[in-house]
């Protein structure tokens, strides 16, 4: 067996969110000891907005973080239903980051030309301390959403 499956149960989504929030926050600190960064990908959607919330509230010094999203909709950077944009306002814009740690998101509007322009700024970033991601109800994960 190459490996194994542990399940974890809440009670409830805060009981996720608290448990995301310490596990984050491990990850961090070992990044951070071990390489003085911590490079970590935020994921999309509404569900781990809770996550992020209690992120805002984290007694951290927040300069070794480097911040990257995925999972985006290919629309304006102004546009209320970017990903990055409702993440951005629950946690990082709240905190002191370093706007230079959090690498603009492309701009473009399509797919294909998006992903390419990230895909030259995440290689800069390897490795990654943690990589978030959520799924969609359709199965999506870490997506460009074009249109």
């Amino acid at each position: 067996m190459h490996g194994s499956t542990r399940w974890h149960v809440f009670t409830d989504a805060d009981a996720i969110a608290g448990e995301a929030v310490r596990r984050i926050l491990a990850a961090a600190a070992t990044a951070i000891t071990a390489r003085g960064v911590f490079h970590t990908v935020l994921a999309g959607g509404h569900m781990p907005i809770r996550t992020y919330r209690l992120l805002s509230r984290a007694a951290v010094d927040w300069a070794g973080w480097q911040i990257y999203f995925n999972d985006e909709r290919c629309l304006l950077p102004t546009h209320a239903a970017r990903n990055n944009r409702a993440a951005a306002l629950a946690w990082p814009d709240q905190v002191s980051i370093p706007k230079a740690n959090i690498p603009p998101h492309p701009r473009r509007t399509r797919a294909r030309s998006s992903g390419d322009s990230l895909s030259r700024v995440v290689s800069i970033a390897l490795p990654f301390g943690l990589v978030t991601l959520g799924m969609g109800e359709d199965g999506h994960t870490a997506n460009f959403f074009p249109g």
